[in-house]
């Protein structure tokens, strides 16, 4: 596991700003792991910790404490080598605007570190901490200080992918090793309880609540919580689009060359505009530029997946992420409006989906389910069976060609049974590989909770034979993200793959048909019909539109002996 030396350690710093700095608490951890610097300037807009400041660093020339706004910092452009925030940014109404003048403040080729705990994910003695932080923001709040509880992991991801750095690194630091009813722990928490106990005098309630905790630490014990750490590089001006790396990057790959020029082209044109976009995430920005993308009739697969390919290259999984979330599954309206004119006839087709336009590639997703939803409506109530036998072939575009790794693995099981095993393990060992590279498994994160959540679950990624019938459970498209979470509606939009139902699935249930998980069915039945070169049924047990917290389905195998 990545260590802060490791990163910090041969780090000469230069000139350094602490942002929010407090006491300097976060500078001490600074001095005790940066190789060197040549100054520190430490600022917060309260005036006793500028007092506590003084008192710490007394006598070090070097350090000082400056009384400033962090949303409106008193210093140049590019001023400092190295600029720093630790457990604050809850502390702000608009982290952003603070985490822009960080940016304008840091120069070009200077490092950015951001520290800050956050409140899900975290064990029962961590969440101790977690609630203690809580109910501090609540009492502080009442006496008239900006403090909100802690952020929730991925909006502390989407808040960090703001910046355009180079050489990022986003990691979890955690230690729960210590025996978590130390008696100096509580020792030193009781000057605490008593101090916001004090504070919160006029609120029973909050009095109470922390006399809550203060039990809670005696009963379950306390442990701090997971901090998520960003370190990252800010770009010179020369790599905002560094062609000959790209370029190198593609030729690594054996792209042709006329797809390298075209992989260049989009990705220049991406990356000038960028430049000009102002504070906004990759997800925003990629939204707007998509569109011009449309109107400009350069919305194509190749030029989508240069940007995909481009976010690999800068090791931006926010930007792969948001170029995957507008193609995935384009294909699926045009293959339905395709099929049924196969099976039902061009003019039967047309009368059934007179008046609806076919959404072009790109769209955001949280348009796609109102136009699926139109088109499969129309389709299951004049034509039930037909809808049915379509949805089961599948909209995806999915070749043979695509599985013939999967047959030859086949071929060299001696049963179904080992094969099952062998495809566990090839899933397993990609996954580690994949969140050992800090990359992306399609467009989800992989984290030690996500391996162990697979690992534990026969039916991902392997399938449980019973008979000749193989139970087959999706892997959840945001995995980290529903394990963490308890509200059952959100639990199924985190669970669901599909872009022409997800977004729909914000507002509670969908009102999309579950007829149209049978498309879900028969993604899985394919790499079967290649294997044994001949159709195969499938069937959807549980499905998310369904109202189920997951998608199961059971393939029926030709008969095994």
């Amino acid at each position: 596991m990545l260590k802060p030396q490791d990163f910090l350690g041969p780090l000469s710093a230069g000139r350094v700003l602490d942002v929010a700095t407090g006491s300097g608490g976060f500078i001490h951890f600074l001095l005790e792991w940066l190789m060197d610097y040549t100054e520190i300037i430490g600022v917060d807009n309260n005036e006793r910790a500028a007092a506590a400041f003084e008192d710490s660093f007394k006598g070090r020339e070097n350090i000082h404490f400056r009384m400033m706004d962090a949303a409106h910092l008193d210093f140049d452009p590019s001023s400092f080598d190295l600029v720093c925030i630790s457990n604050s940014l809850h502390h702000f109404d608009n982290p952003a605007e603070v985490l822009q003048e960080m940016e304008r403040v840091l120069r070009p080729g200077g490092h950015l570190l951001v520290s800050e705990m956050y409140c899900d994910g975290q064990t029962e003695t961590q969440m101790t901490h977690v609630h203690l932080h809580h109910w501090w923001a609540a009492v502080d709040t009442f006496n008239g200080i900006t403090h909100h509880q802690t952020y929730r992991r991925g909006e502390l991801v989407e808040l960090v992918s703001r910046f355009r750095m180079q050489d990022t690194m986003l990691y979890d630091l955690s230690d729960t090793s210590e025996t978590p009813k130390k008696t100096e722990i509580l020792d030193e928490l009781n000057p605490v309880f008593d101090r916001y106990i004090q504070r919160a005098k006029g609120y029973s309630s909050l009095q109470a609540r922390g006399e809550e905790l203060r039990q809670r630490v005696a009963d379950i014990g306390f442990h701090s919580a997971s901090t998520l750490v960003f370190f990252g590089r800010k770009l010179n001006q020369e790599e905002r689009m560094d062609q000959n790396g790209f370029l190198n990057f593609l030729l690594e790959r054996k792209y042709p060359p006329y797809q390298i020029d075209e992989f260049i082209a989009i990705t220049t044109q991406f990356s000038d505009a960028l430049e000009f976009a102002g504070d906004v995430t990759f997800s925003e920005f990629f939204k707007t530029f998509s569109a011009q993308m449309i109107a400009d009739q350069k919305n194509t697969y190749d030029n989508y997946y240069a940007l995909v390919l481009y976010g690999r290259y800068l090791k931006k999984n926010a930007l792969v992420q948001a170029s995957l979330e507008l193609i995935d599954g384009g294909e699926a309206l045009d293959n339905l409006f395709r099929k049924t004119g196969e099976l039902l006839g061009e003019q039967r087709r047309n009368e059934l989906f007179d008046g609806l336009e076919l959404i072009p590639l790109g769209t955001p997703n949280s348009e796609k389910p109102t136009a699926m939803h139109a088109m499969i409506n129309r389709l299951e109530t004049a034509e039930p069976d037909a809808c049915k036998r379509i949805l089961s072939s599948g909209l995806r575009d999915l070749p043979d060609e695509y599985y013939q790794s999967v047959r030859k693995m086949f071929a060299e099981c001696k049963d179904v049974d080992e094969y099952l095993l062998r495809k566990k393990h090839f899933l397993l060992t990609e996954l580690e590989n994949i969140m050992s590279e800090g990359r992306l498994y399609f467009n989800q994160e992989i984290t030690p909770e996500v391996l162990e959540y697979v690992r534990n679950n026969l039916e991902i990624g392997q399938g449980v034979r019973v008979g000749n019938i193989v139970y087959e459970s999706k892997i959840p498209h945001m995995t980290k993200e529903y394990l963490a979470e308890t509200d059952e509606d959100k639990r199924r939009y985190y669970f669901c793959h599909c872009p022409w139902v997800k977004e729909s699935l914000k507002r509670g249930r969908s009102n999309l048909s579950p007829t149209f998980c049978n498309c879900s069915a028969a993604f899985h039945k394919k790499p079967w019909e290649v294997i044994y070169g001949q159709p195969i049924q499938a069937e959807v047990l549980e499905s998310v539109l369904q109202g189920d917290l997951r998608c199961r389905i059971a393939i029926h195998l030709p008969e095994i002996e």
